[in-house]
């Protein structure tokens, strides 16, 4: 499968959820330019990229992947992302949605990998 462009957003928001480490450079260490606050990283994933709108629509990806996706983004209902980042990235549900993340990254990534072989 080819990613149109708002897919690609999608698999590099992903990648930044996904990485708890780049969060922690960013938002503990000052290198803000690596990756959003928490509250801009979910609003860029589900808002911005329109993915969210595209999984109310019907298919985005896969069925498989956009359970994952809806998953996500249920999960993250669970989150205050408005605790302060050194709280908010020891926090078990914090924990487990990145590693949902990773999960939904990967398997995008094998849907792309799949068709593009």
């Amino acid at each position: 499968m080819s990613l149109v462009p708002w897919q690609q957003g999608v698999v590099e928001c992903l990648r930044e959820l996904s990485d708890i480490d780049l969060q922690r450079r960013a938002w503990l260490e000052g290198m803000y330019e690596l990756c959003p606050d928490p509250a801009e990283l979910l609003c860029q994933i589900f808002d911005d990229t329109g993915v969210l709108a595209e999984l109310n629509a019907g298919q985005a990806f896969s069925p498989k992947c956009d359970a994952l996706l809806r998953k996500l983004h249920r999960m993250t209902d669970a989150v205050d992302v408005e605790r302060r980042p050194e709280y908010l990235l020891e926090d078990p549900k914090w924990i487990e949605v990145t590693s949902m993340a990773k999960i939904a990254l990967d398997e995008i990534t094998k849907l792309s990998d799949s068709v593009q072989s």
